[in-house]
């Protein structure tokens, strides 16, 4: 019986050992030792988790001894929970060290700051046990978002007090529609300093490189008046906005109640998208690249002003669930859009497929941090970095762009003047075309009113035209046409116009030319033309002869008179024996 008690003894003690084994190393895993020579203490590393599925549990029941035994070690350098509609308890413990780090004042680093790294979290409450075994409460979180924050920054940061109990656990009460992917640091108010200069810098540089692209492209959508660049400065300036929100900016320096917050954060979000999508269907001139894509683009759009709209209604966790799938969708749908531009031969596109590659990488670790992925440093700043970095690019594919329309506009003016050319001259000849002639002639009797300038017209017919291709062919009547048209072109000045007006039929407007100036003229081409021989044969040659009648621009007199009065000097000179000038009174 003595052996079987001491064997009972043995196995109770053992057991009450173990137990007590295993609480003394879950209270020493949950247990930081505030040495301010380090400056920075993370956390996350010596918390223990537990689950309010209801999110009903009170400080009193989560710190019973009914539940102490609920509560999980967390070993993780981040909280990595996730979209949760659950509330979670952390618990920790902090004991200042027995003596400072040079054996004096273990209190001379008295303050110490509590981070709750992300901006967003709805509802955050610390309770801080004092030595009277109450608590003290500080509340913070997005839900708080009209109060002081105790220090200024735009993640959640509180301040520990001096005094505390160190035998007790500290608990800290987390609860948000957003994921619960955080760090939780502790540091001296030096170190914090230290952290937080470059931290505001960085965005800085950030947001300038955004607020430079939005006025830059302001000032060109001013001057040229296209829709793109509009739709790329209300996208730019969204982004910025919706970063503001993204990032704590917004709700560090502006106090407005909770709820206006978030509807702001959600219209900024999906104004981005709307923008965004937009600007895409612009820039890449969708509706005649490819019109089958404005079905996908309308779809998005539609997705982004629901989710903006569920998330201004309060209903942020669907609005959540609908932004991440437009944000991990969103820039694939952009990138094969812009390939297919390059595809298509859009040379800007292939800035606007690098800009939107960059940003999908920082919007898609962005938002599978936490969930797929861990929170690192590329992943928590992918959208900030990815934006400043697209916007960049995109304000170059722009300028592109311009260049890129530019010169398909010169070569459709130049197409243009070609087309206009060629319906306005004469293919055999080169010269200009009846058309031409009925259409300029008043233009130029008109100028010559104004100026108070003479204009004389002369009309030319080659003699005898038919008689010569009867007897030698068309192909040599054609050589007699063209030697006229160069005749006509060494005898013209820059502002005269030499015409073909039908067949044999060739005129020459004047202006500035008097009769007698316009006498010599005629003179001239008759006798240069009349002088050429053309062979006709491999053993023989022949001559053209040209009659030409003048007229001089009368006063008040219209196209349609000095016509026929030109006209009629040419019936006169064929009269007269052909190869001859004749001039209208």
């Amino acid at each position: 019986m003595a052996g079987k008690a001491a064997m009972v003894l043995f196995l109770f003690g053992a057991t009450l050992l173990c137990a007590f084994g295993t609480v003394l190393a879950g209270s020493a895993a949950a247990t930081l030792v505030l040495d301010p020579d380090l400056g920075r203490l993370n956390l996350a590393e010596r918390v223990e988790i537990l689950e309010d599925q209801p999110g009903r549990l009170t400080i009193d029941q989560v710190s019973s001894p009914e539940l102490a035994g609920r509560f999980k070690p967390h070993r993780e350098r981040e909280i990595d929970i996730g979209i949760s509609d659950s509330a979670y308890w952390m618990r920790f413990r902090l004991v200042r060290p027995a003596t400072g780090a040079d054996g004096g004042d273990p209190g001379r680093h008295r303050t110490w700051f509590l981070e709750i790294g992300k901006p967003g979290l709805g509802s955050i409450d610390l309770y801080v046990p004092r030595k009277d075994g109450t608590w003290l409460i500080k509340r913070t979180g997005a839900e708080h978002s009209g109060q002081p924050r105790e220090v200024l920054h735009r993640s959640f940061v509180l301040e520990l007090p001096a005094t505390f109990d160190e035998q007790a656990f500290f608990y800290l009460r987390v609860q948000s529609s957003i994921s619960l992917n955080f760090s939780l640091l502790i540091w001296t108010p030096a170190e914090y300093a230290a952290w937080t200069i470059p931290d505001f810098y960085g965005f800085g540089v950030i947001y300038g490189i955004l607020l430079g692209m939005i006025f830059y492209n302001l000032f060109l959508y001013v001057s040229l008046r296209d829709r793109v660049y509009l739709y790329y400065v209300l996208y730019v300036s969204s982004m910025l906005a919706y970063q503001q929100f993204l990032y704590g900016q917004f709700s560090a320096f502006v106090r407005l109640e909770p709820r206006e917050t978030m509807r702001l954060f959600w219209m900024t979000s999906g104004l981005a998208w709307l923008s965004g999508i937009l600007f895409v269907q612009g820039f890449l001139n969708l509706k005649k690249l490819a019109p089958r894509a404005n079905v996908i683009l309308i779809l998005f759009m539609t997705l982004a002003v629901s989710y903006a709209l569920l998330g201004i209604l309060g209903y942020d966790a669907l609005a959540n669930l609908l932004s991440r799938i437009i944000s991990i969708f969103g820039p694939m749908v952009c990138i094969a859009l812009a390939s297919f531009g390059i595809y298509k031969g859009f040379k800007p596109a292939r800035y606007f497929l690098l800009a939107w590659f960059i940003l999908m990488v920082g919007t898609m670790l962005y938002g599978i941090s936490g969930t797929f992925l861990p929170r690192t440093f590329v992943a928590r700043y992918g959208v900030a970095i990815g934006s400043a970095a697209e916007a960049l690019i995109l304000s170059l594919a722009l300028g592109s762009r311009i260049l890129a329309l530019r010169e398909e506009k010169e070569m459709l003016e130049a197409q243009e003047a070609r087309l206009r050319k060629m319906s306005v001259t004469d293919g055999m000849t080169g010269l200009f075309n009846k058309m031409f002639f009925i259409e300029n002639l008043p233009e130029k009797i008109q100028r010559s009113g104004l100026a108070g300038h003479p204009l004389s017209l002369l009309m030319m017919d080659v003699d005898h035209f038919k008689r010569f291709n009867d007897t030698y062919g068309h192909a040599e009547g054609d050589k007699v046409l063209t030697a006229l048209s160069e005749v006509l072109r060494s005898c013209a000045r820059k502002s005269d116009s030499a015409c073909r007006f039908g067949g044999e039929e060739f005129t020459l407007i004047l202006p500035g030319a008097d009769r007698a100036t316009a006498l010599n003229v005629a003179e001239r081409i008759r006798t240069m033309f009349s002088s050429q021989c053309f062979d006709v044969s491999e053993t023989g040659t022949a001559s053209a002869k040209v009659s030409v009648g003048l007229a001089q621009l009368g006063p008040d007199e219209d196209a349609e008179s000095l016509i026929k009065r030109a006209d009629g000097a040419l019936y006169r000179a064929k009269r007269a024996g052909r190869n001859r000038v004749e001039a209208e009174d």
